[in-house]
C-alpha cells in the first residue's frame, strides 16, 4: 500500500496491452505482411478509418451505432464509397474475415517479451487479479502468448464502443476485474493511448518502453517505466511500498 498525493492506493490488479506491450512492437508489422500482401487496400483503408473514430471520439463525440458498424462506414468514406446499406453489411463482413480472420492464422507463432509468463506467475503469486484490454480482438492471442490461463479479463475496447485513450474502455476493464479503476495498475507500450488513457480512468500506470532516458520527464503520467518483465514484480512491489 502506497500514500499517493495523500490518498492511500492499494493496487488489486494488473492489466495489460497486447500488441507491442505482451509481445514485441517490431513484430506487429511483420505480423501484418501476409494481411498486407493479400489485401493491401482494404488494410490501408482500416487504419485510415482507425484515426478517423479515434479522432472523432477523442474530439468527444458521443454515436449510437455500434463500433463495427461506424467502422465500415469509416473505412468506405475513406475509399471514396458512399457508406450505405448492404454496402457497409459486406465491409464489416470482409474486415471480420480478411483482417481480423487472418490473424488468427498469423499469430498462431507470436512470440512473447521474455519473462512474460514468468512475471504474470509472480504477479499472481501476489495475489494480483491479471486482466488483457486490447484495442483489437483477441482471437487465439492470449492462447499464443501463454497468459491465456492466468488471465481473470479479456476484453476488446470495440466492445465499449470507443478505443484508447477513451476511458470507456479501461472502465470496462475495472467492471470484469471487479475492481475500482483506482485498484489497477495498466500496463502498455503507448504513451498516448494506453498510459494517458488509464490515467484519465483512474488508474495507475506502467510503461513498457526501450527509451527509458529521462524517463519521468517524458513520461509524467506514468508511475513505472520499464524495460524488462523480469523487474516488472520488484519494480510494483517497490512502488507499493
Amino acid at each position: 500500500m502506497k500514500e499517493n498525493e495523500g490518498v492511500s492506493v492499494s493496487i488489486k490488479a494488473v492489466g495489460f496491452d497486447i500488441d507491442g506491450t505482451l509481445y514485441p512492437e517490431s513484430l506487429i508489422g511483420i505480423y501484418s505482411i501476409p494481411i498486407l500482401l493479400k489485401n493491401p487496400k482494404l488494410l490501408y483503408h482500416y487504419g485510415q478509418a482507425r484515426k478517423i473514430l479515434r479522432d472523432a471520439a477523442a474530439a468527444g463525440e458521443e454515436f449510437e451505432e455500434g463500433f463495427r458498424t461506424r467502422q465500415a462506414k469509416a473505412v468506405l468514406r475513406s475509399m471514396g464509397r458512399l457508406p450505405e446499406g448492404e454496402l457497409v453489411s459486406k465491409t464489416k463482413s470482409r474486415i471480420s474475415r480478411k483482417i481480423y480472420g487472418s490473424w488468427d492464422t498469423v499469430f498462431k507463432s507470436v512470440h512473447s517479451h521474455r519473462n512474460v509468463r514468468g512475471a504474470w506467475l509472480e504477479l499472481k503469486n501476489m495475489g494480483l487479479k491479471l486482466g488483457i484490454l486490447s484495442d483489437f480482438p483477441l482471437g487465439i492471442k492470449p492462447e499464443a502468448l501463454q497468459v491465456s490461463d492466468l488471465s481473470d479479463a479479456f476484453c476488446c475496447s470495440e466492445d465499449t464502443g470507443y478505443l484508447k485513450p477513451r476511458i470507456e474502455p479501461f472502465l470496462y476493464l475495472a467492471e470484469k476485474l471487479g475492481c475500482k479503476p483506482a485498484e489497477i495498475m495498466y500496463v502498455g507500450n503507448s504513451y498516448t493511448k494506453d498510459i494517458i488513457g488509464a490515467r484519465a480512468a483512474g488508474m495507475k500506470t506502467a510503461l513498457i518502453t526501450k527509451n527509458r532516458v529521462n524517463a519521468r520527464k517524458k513520461y509524467p503520467q506514468a508511475d513505472i517505466v520499464f524495460s524488462r518483465y523480469a523487474d516488472l514484480p520488484e519494480l510494483l512491489t517497490s512502488w507499493l511500498l
